[in-house]
């Protein structure tokens, strides 16, 4: 049974995240990124990205499937970013 997961934590996760996408990838200005290293840069679960994937209404950008493998283009993912609400 995995541990639940305090506010703080998802608090620090969110900042992490957060600071992970303002540092700037240089490296990531035009390429794709793997799901499991997009979930990484965002610091989301599989699920969420599941999620993300799945709803028809939030406009998620859609990913390319190459062997089996999900590939998101990144300056699609950080214009969808750009577009959400900052969390409170």
């Amino acid at each position: 049974m995995k541990p639940k997961i305090t506010r703080g934590e998802q608090d620090r996760r969110a900042r992490q995240s957060r600071e992970t996408i303002e540092e700037g990838h240089p490296h990531l200005e035009r390429c794709w990124v793997t799901g499991p290293t997009l979930r990484k840069i965002l610091n989301i679960s599989s699920v969420t990205l599941w999620r993300w994937r799945h709803r028809q209404d939030n406009g998620f950008p859609s990913a390319k499937g190459i062997n089996g493998r999900l590939y998101f283009y990144w300056p699609d993912v950080q214009a969808w970013l750009d577009k959400q609400p900052v969390a409170a």
